[in-house]
């Protein structure tokens, strides 16, 4: 039988400790990743958050750049906030990039 694993990530305060000693706090250096943004990704079925990881793929092969994965970085991961009363979700993925490369698309 297969086990999963997944993160929960969130940014805590300089110096913070955990009351629970089983919780892990892992941290890693700034990176670059390409990004797209959903707005409403909760409306509707999942498939616009596989489609946001598409389209990242998708421009990542067009513009020649490349997945990378190391030990140290998290190699796809998502934020989400809310800015007046919408939903939005970030989707990450870790890039090989000589500059930080960003396209933000809204799928509807």
């Amino acid at each position: 039988m297969a086990s999963l694993f997944s993160f929960c990530g969130m940014e805590l305060p300089e110096g913070f400790e955990p009351a629970d000693q089983s919780v892990q706090i892992l941290s890693q250096e700034a990176a670059e990743y390409a990004v797209t943004t959903i707005r409403d990704p909760f409306t509707g079925d999942y498939n616009r958050i596989a489609q946001a990881y598409h389209l990242i793929f998708d421009f990542l092969n067009a513009s020649g750049l490349k997945k990378k994965y190391s030990e140290k970085i998290l190699p796809t991961f998502e934020r989400v906030y809310e800015r007046d009363g919408i939903s939005y979700m970030d989707v990450y993925v870790h890039c090989d990039c000589e500059e930080k490369t960003s396209k933000t698309i809204h799928l509807t």
